[in-house]
């Protein structure tokens, strides 16, 4: 009997370890099984969602433009004017409002396009039949138009412009009586990129067709499906248009999902089975050493002691209050470093509550704000709290602290440290202070300069305060720091300083400058940079004054810069000066309307202004409805 139950002994301590090892691979295998599901889950989920998303935004997009060309033809017929002047102003307006336009377009009553926006782009349509059109669907479209005097709107085709698009017709009818059409374009490649901007491309692929035609592709060049189990398909409808969305997601949203990618997992699996069938392994070996462990027990308590009176010996020695406090915020231990900072011994500090030592102003306050954080059984960093010492004066405690909990997970109170930051708090109060101060006075240096421009040429009182209000609403509207939104608004103000030392016969003559005067006032910007160069704004303001008067194209002055070397703080300035002095009265000329200002800059932009900076400008004024004060 002695000799079978050791034989089973051995027998067991050989094969529970395998055991235990196959078990924990056969977890491991579940485990990988059930994060691949739902990693497969996750990926369907993300790209339906996508999809949704896509075809609202697709049919949100199309919708708009659609109605704005409704609410076109009902303002057009409003008054009987459709002279080829109003077409152009309506067709203008509609053409910056509402991105997407291919053309806009003007047809008689016979069928034949006569006007067209923008020319440039569209020329090749004037004098076009739309009777005799290339596209039998094209023609059919129109014919139904003409007979049923409702709009209509044709399929996707090849767009003579290049691409495809397709194209929406609009009778125009005043007293009953058929007037003309408004032909409006779409190329849909564009009209798609505006609608969804670069988010959705950074995840998927998308394709749109319209029946069998394809009319929309972002794919890779090779055009090869990767993903054929991940595509998701969605209807788009809107007026009468139904497109196929086909979307599938980009690989690296759906490498997850391989068991490649779950190596690291099943890896660590393994790992786990071979340490749990070596830890039972050595559990069975070692089930004697329970008897040692036992003896050492003693040893390791009175270990502990000696430990823990190091510790208090440690905590003394720092500058820090170390404290302990239970679940009502009652302190149940306070390292003597208490009586240097607040005056009382431990012994006075144990069994008080912690908002006993709080400022009476602060005391609600802070009191609330502790407990919440009692409430959320989280550590915190850095509560700064002001406290009464002994004698009566206030100290700043900058305070740290973790929660302590209980077996089953409650809250028994918190353990932290306080260290007395009364000294750093009033330095950083008088460092404030002082630089409060020295922001007035240099704000008041540049309102001071601004104002000496103004007395001697009061014709453009105001002008810079405008120029640098408009400014910084471009700015911010681009996204620019609070800093450079700063030094822009500075810079603005005093842009024209260097007219201090121009002539007052010069800037106030009412008729065309000479040549010489012309070139005296093209000193300014350079007389104005001499003047800031020496004052430190912490900013580069004498450097946008210099280059205020610079144009992309190399023909501003006074250094002839080209685009890529003008700061972005001079662009700005440099439009919002452009629009503020053409809406505003000059000895030379009366005031311009704010339209034929955004015209301008609109005409020069990429030529003599930049890009980015005209089009936010245009959007502040038509979009946001931008003012000046």
């Amino acid at each position: 009997m002695v000799s079978l139950y050791r034989l089973h002994k051995s027998t067991l301590k050989r094969i529970l370890p395998m055991i235990v090892f196959l078990l924990c691979m056969v977890i491991t295998a579940i485990m990988t099984k059930n994060q691949i599901n739902n990693q497969q889950r996750l990926v369907h989920q993300h790209t339906n969602t996508a999809a949704e998303q896509v075809c609202i935004r697709l049919e949100e997009f199309m919708e708009s433009r659609l109605s704005a060309l409704a609410v076109f033809a009902e303002r057009w017929v409003q008054r009987p004017d459709f002279s080829q002047k109003r077409f152009l102003q309506f067709a203008e307006l509609y053409y910056l409002s509402y991105p997407g336009f291919q053309a806009i377009n003007w047809v008689d009553t016979n069928g034949v396009i006569r006007w067209v926006y923008p020319e440039e782009l569209n020329r090749r349509a004037i004098g076009m039949d739309i009777h005799e059109h290339p596209d039998p669907v094209c023609r059919e479209i129109f014919a139904r138009v003409e007979k049923t005097q409702e709009y209509g709107i044709t399929p996707c085709m090849e767009l003579f412009q290049g691409g495809e698009g397709f194209a929406t017709d609009w009778p125009l009818i005043y007293k009953g009586k058929i007037q003309g059409y408004l032909n409006a374009v779409f190329q849909v490649k564009p009209l798609i990129d505006i609608c969804l901007g670069r988010g959705v491309f950074d995840d998927f692929w998308l394709s749109v067709y319209e029946g069998d035609r394809l009319i929309y592709q972002y794919r890779p060049v090779d055009g090869k499906n990767r993903s054929e189990v991940w595509y998701v398909q969605k209807e788009i409808q809107f007026r009468g248009k139904n497109w196929l969305l086909m979307i599938e997601p980009k690989p690296k949203l759906y490498a997850a999902t391989t068991v490649i990618a779950n190596l690291p997992l099943l890896f660590f699996g393994l790992l786990v089975s071979i340490g749990m069938g070596l830890l039972v392994y050595s559990l069975i070996r070692r089930a004697n050493t329970c008897r040692l462990a036992l003896e050492e027990r003693e040893f390791v308590e009175e270990s502990l002691v000696k430990s823990e009176e190091r510790f208090r010996q440690v905590v003394d020695s720092t500058g820090d209050w170390v404290w302990e406090m239970n679940a009502s915020g009652l302190y149940i231990y306070s390292s003597h470093n208490i009586e240097n900072i607040l005056g009382y011994t431990s012994a006075e500090v144990i069994g008080r509550h912690f908002y006993d030592f709080f400022l009476p102003e602060d005391y609600e306050k802070q009191k609330k704000q502790v407990f919440e954080m009692f409430g959320r059984k989280e550590p915190f960093r850095h509560f700064v709290s002001r406290n009464v010492h002994k004698d009566g004066h206030t100290v700043i405690l900058d305070t740290t602290g973790v929660p302590l909990t209980g077996i089953r997970g409650e809250l028994i109170g918190y353990r932290g440290c306080d260290r007395d930051i009364t000294a750093r708090v009033r330095a950083e109060e008088e460092s404030k202070k002082s630089f409060e101060r020295l922001k007035k006075i240099t704000e008041g240096i540049v309102h001071a300069m601004a104002l000496a421009v103004e007395m001697k040429d009061p014709y453009t009182a105001g002008h810079q305060r405008r120029v640098a209000q408009l400014a910084c609403v471009i700015a911010k509207e681009m996204g620019l720091t609070e800093k450079k939104i700063e030094g822009i608004r500075i810079a603005a103000i005093l842009h024209d300083v260097g007219k201090i030392l121009t002539p007052h016969e010069i800037l106030n003559k009412p008729g065309k400058l000479t040549d010489a005067e012309m070139e005296e006032i093209k000193e300014h910007p350079r007389i104005g940079a001499e003047i800031l160069k020496t004052i430190e704004f912490g900013m580069p303001i004498a450097d946008v004054v210099l280059q205020h008067h610079e144009r992309i194209n190399e023909s501003g002055y006074p250094q002839k810069l080209s685009g890529k070397n003008i700061m972005i703080e001079a662009k700005i300035v440099a439009v919002a000066d452009v629009v503020e002095a053409m809406c505003f009265e000059r000895p030379y000329r009366p005031a311009f309307s704010t339209k034929r200002a955004l015209k301008e800059i609109f005409q020069n932009k990429g030529i003599l202004y930049d890009s980015d900076v005209v089009d936010t400008c245009i959007k502040i004024f038509s979009e946001k409805g931008f003012t000046f004060d």
